[in-house]
């Protein structure tokens, strides 16, 4: 082993060694959170926190994103080293020596401190030492806690008595699903929570001997009008888990009667007692997105030609009914960096086993994909449900290679590494790619943009690895973009 390899081995070692002490320390210190509570809750945790940590931050992967993190301009130099240490990655020897030396003089420079600093368990520990002083005072303010749920008990009861009982009002609520569901309305009188669909319609409706009556849903009131029964009415639209809080004032009042209800009160002192407050919970069930998969083929193949003819079939579910279910494709063709995507759909035959539960079938030949030697077709099953707007979902995607390095018609299996390892990864980088756009909607602005960087880390690596391949050296971004032309045009002469 060579001074260099042995200095970028011994500062991997140490920042591998350093990561690992920090998340042990971390997770100590959950557990003592959790410690506070019970010691079953804080060995648990601290485990809990030891696996998750280990695999997001200590593994050696992930320390060699974060030393490349920490010095961008290796530019994905400790990554290859490591391939290089482990013989995954095979150059000429005065390759290797030119890397390793390069990462030696990059590593000299490293400040693991920097790296992986020792405050991200400050805020932990001080959580832990809050958590153990509540734990050992906790007898002083007991008594105090106890004293007040005892008073805000006896006051909810009494509000409740008060305002719960039909002789002062009486709430009726009809909940009407959308059409598309194809549920039928219900009502509820006097409910202790109401449970609705997401989009549905309730119509309240609520007797009282007061004179006004109001409706108030998530934090918007309005007065209830009242209709010719003599009660008073309103509608409001479930969108979102909430309340309704329906409120009775002593405006000029009514008084009971009977059967018809209530009639205007002539007696003053009848309105001296008026005023009722109800608050009712609102849960709305989200309409879920159906659940879609592609039953066969189910898995990635590869043909070496021929015109065999592929047999797709979808499955689809939802938990009120289903409007459409199709396969969409994206072809892919071209090698090297000249690439063309085409998108398209191909109609599926449905069979239904009921509004809720659908089956498409079709059936294409190779010919009929209009798919040649290095194309790759990347296909997924989308289905909607019966929802206005934009319910749909897609499947898990897959492809369809032509290659004529397989070698069996119809077989999906691995090819040999040595000689496609470059092709392979294009094209899978491709298709992650796509699979990426795909959650774009899905997925938020920062994880996004740490999949693309992600993504661009992995380009900058299949290109480094033809290139070692090659027995050439990696150059700068502008040289090697520069260069792309002779790359493709090489490629070209030897399919």
């Amino acid at each position: 082993m060579s001074p260099e390899e042995r200095i970028v081995t011994d500062v991997m070692a140490r920042a591998v060694r350093r990561s690992r002490l920090l998340v042990v320390a971390e997770a100590l210190a959950w557990g003592a959170v959790a410690a506070a509570i019970t010691t079953a809750a804080g060995a648990l945790i601290a485990a809990a926190v030891a696996v998750w940590r280990w695999h997001e931050v200590a593994s050696r992967a992930a320390v060699l994103r974060a030393l490349e993190r920490a010095h961008p301009e290796a530019r994905n130099l400790f990554v290859t080293v490591d391939e290089l240490s482990d013989d995954r990655l095979i150059v000429k020897p005065a390759i290797r020596h030119r890397v390793f030396a390069d990462a030696a003089a990059t590593a000299r420079r490293l400040d693991l401190r920097t790296v992986f600093p020792i405050a991200r368990l400050v805020p932990v520990a001080l959580l832990a030492c809050v958590a153990w002083l509540l734990v050992q005072s906790v007898e002083v303010w007991r008594g105090a806690l106890s004293r007040v749920g005892s008073v805000a008990l006896t006051r909810s009861q009494a509000l409740d008595s008060s305002t719960s009982s039909p002789a002062r009002m009486r709430v009726r609520v009809a909940v009407q699903p959308p059409a598309y569901t194809g549920l039928e309305t219900r009502t509820v009188v006097d409910p202790q929570q109401v449970e609705a669909v997401e989009g549905s319609a309730l119509i309240v409706t609520v007797e009282s001997p007061d004179g006004r009556v109001t409706m108030e849903h998530d934090g918007i009131a309005h007065a209830l009008a009242r209709d010719p029964g003599g009660a008073f009415a309103g509608r409001v639209q479930a969108t979102k888990t909430g309340y309704l809080l329906v409120t009775s004032d002593n405006a000029p009042g009514l008084q009971a009667d009977g059967a018809r209800g209530f009639r205007p009160s002539g007696n003053p002192a009848a309105n001296r007692d008026a005023g009722a407050r109800r608050m009712i919970p609102l849960v709305v069930s989200p309409d879920a997105l159906p659940a879609v998969r592609v039953i066969a083929p189910g898995r990635d193949l590869v043909y070496a030609g021929g015109n065999p003819k592929i047999a797709f079939e979808a499955r689809a579910t939802d938990d009120f009914g289903m409007r459409s279910l199709t396969l969409r494709y994206t072809k892919v063709s071209g090698s090297g960096e000249q690439f063309k995507f085409a998108e398209g759909e191909i109609p599926l035959t449905v069979a239904s086993a009921g509004a809720r539960e659908w089956t498409g079938r079709a059936s294409r030949s190779l010919a009929d994909l209009r798919l040649k030697d290095g194309d790759i077709f990347v296909y997924r099953a989308v289905a909607a449900d019966a929802r206005p707007g934009d319910g749909s979902a897609s499947s898990d995607a897959f492809f369809i290679e032509i290659s004529k390095l397989g070698g069996a018609a119809g077989d999906a299996f691995t090819l040999p590494e040595e000689e496609t390892r470059y092709a392979l990864s294009q094209q899978m980088l491709i298709i992650r790619t796509e699979r990426l756009h795909q959650r774009r909607a899905s997925t938020t602005q920062g994880d996004l943009v740490e999949a693309a960087l992600n993504l661009a880390v992995e380009q900058r690596m299949i290109r480094a690895e033809l290139v070692f391949m090659l027995g050439g050296e990696v150059e700068s971004e502008e040289v090697e973009a520069a260069q792309s032309t002779e790359l493709q045009e090489g490629r070209l002469q030897n399919r």
